[in-house]
């Protein structure tokens, strides 16, 4: 399979997309009148707390925006797969570790 332009733009669109989903939640704190609703420190326990059901989710989404009809849309899925893959398993856990750490180290 030969990578063409295309497709490498299919990629990065893919990545560029859900870093933008996951910058948001990041962000959520500042955005008006949802921030009355929804902290980053809530979203961010429920996906500790439930990582498969936040990863089926996110994919559900991702395959339903993008579909598998194309090349280029299978390579956006593909590319939005890992990034949320690695926001949910690696990034998310993380966080959890290093904030509990310097929680017991402040107190």
């Amino acid at each position: 399979m030969f990578i063409t332009p295309t497709m490498l733009g299919s990629l990065i669109a893919g990545v560029a997309c859900w870093l933008l989903f996951w910058y948001g939640v990041s962000h959520v704190d500042s955005i008006p009148y949802l921030n009355q609703y929804l902290s980053r420190k809530m979203i961010m326990d429920w996906i500790r707390k439930n990582p498969q059901l936040a990863l089926i989710i996110t994919e559900l989404i991702n395959v339903g925006m993008h579909g598998l009809g194309s090349a280029a849309g299978v390579l956006f899925t593909v590319a939005g797969t890992f990034v949320n893959a690695t926001m949910i398993l690696g990034v998310a856990p993380a966080q959890g570790f290093i904030s509990n750490a310097l929680q017991k180290h402040i107190t």
